[in-house]
């Protein structure tokens, strides 16, 4: 063994005769083939039977796969590297493999195993070796270059509505107890409970429609919407409160709905779970920033002063979209 310890592999037999000997038990005769390892900037590793290599001549054949080839290494992202399998023409055993490259330590151990079960070429074809695990640790976000323009488009509108629904959730029971007077959590926990619920019916309601005719009523309803419900504050009006909220629910279940049938098909199949990811980042950071930003404004502003200023940040966003969106192509 070549190179520091943390190879974790060794030809060496002695990792199993020290408990023999602590136990004062006879270890057994070692026929087992441990892998060769040599520890450089890239890993250099093989096992192999040399006794059978050396008897079977020309009877032998080699296979080569590049990591580059692989599952696994694309999902490591691996340019270089290689594994190199030999069985015999005769008997079709395996009787070498050897890999260079990264993680070479973790895979040999199944070339290993075969080897030393005396297993042939049949077992590699007839089985099935799962993806590693190691894709959840990679994530992928980013937006094909065929979809950029549609997502730099409907951005101000989801935004928009993204940052409305965080709005809601967070200072709208409180709004609604300053406004109104009323002290009761239950009319605060119906008018946020009404926007959901409007939103899930209007994706239901609007799905026969093109995406982009949805996108124009969600903007429009998002903007009456939000006009109402400033109303409602202003006048200290409940039903103008739920009326408001109710409309701009309309408006935050068809724009998502629209957005994502929209941009979605415009990217490649093997891109759409990175472009969704990046439609979510985008979602959910309007969904948290601005409502952290407005609570930290509500001492200074007051809680209706406050929204107002977001209302009509939500207006100018929504009122861009709309002129935006029109360029864009008819989507079913």
């Amino acid at each position: 063994m070549v190179g520091e310890p943390l190879s974790r592999t060794a030809r060496l037999p002695r990792p199993t005769a020290a408990p023999c000997l602590l136990h004062q038990q006879k270890g057994r005769p070692h026929r087992a083939v441990f892998p060769h390892v040599t520890s450089t900037i890239r890993s250099l590793l093989g096992v192999a039977f040399d006794g059978l290599l050396l008897r079977s001549g020309f009877f032998a054949f080699g296979s080569v796969a590049h990591f580059r080839e692989t599952s696994r290494g694309h999902i490591m992202g691996l340019d270089s590297g290689l594994l190199k399998m030999i069985f015999s023409l005769k008997t079709r055993r395996l009787l070498g493999v050897h890999i260079v490259g990264e993680g070479a330590t973790e895979l040999v151990h199944i070339g290993q195993a075969v080897l030393n079960l005396k297993g042939t070429v049949e077992y590699f074809v007839e089985n099935t070796f799962n993806y590693p695990t190691l894709a959840s640790l990679k994530p992928a976000v980013r937006i094909p270059a065929k979809a950029l323009a549609a997502v730099l488009m409907t951005t101000p509108v989801n935004v928009a509505g993204w940052a409305l629904a965080g709005f809601y959730l967070s200072l709208m029971p409180s709004l609604v107890s300053v406004a109104t007077g009323i002290r009761s959590p239950l009319i605060g926990a119906s008018v946020v409970s009404m926007l959901m619920l409007v939103a899930s019916l209007s994706v239901m309601t609007l799905r026969g429609l093109a995406a982009s005719r949805i996108m124009v009523i969600g903007t429009l309803s998002l903007m009456i919407g939000v006009a109402v419900t400033l109303t409602g504050i202003h006048l200290q009006n409940v039903v103008l409160l739920f009326a408001g909220t109710a409309v701009v629910g309309i408006g935050f279940g068809a724009n998502f709905s629209a957005i994502l049938r929209i941009v979605l098909p415009l990217a490649d199949a093997d891109d759409r779970a990175a472009l969704l990811s990046a439609f979510f980042v985008e979602s959910y950071l309007a969904f948290s920033l601005p409502a952290i930003v407005a609570g930290l404004t509500a001492p200074y502003l007051g809680l209706a002063g406050t929204s107002y200023a977001y209302g009509g940040g939500v207006l100018l966003l929504a009122a861009i979209s709309l002129v935006a969106t029109r360029r864009l192509p008819v989507h079913r």
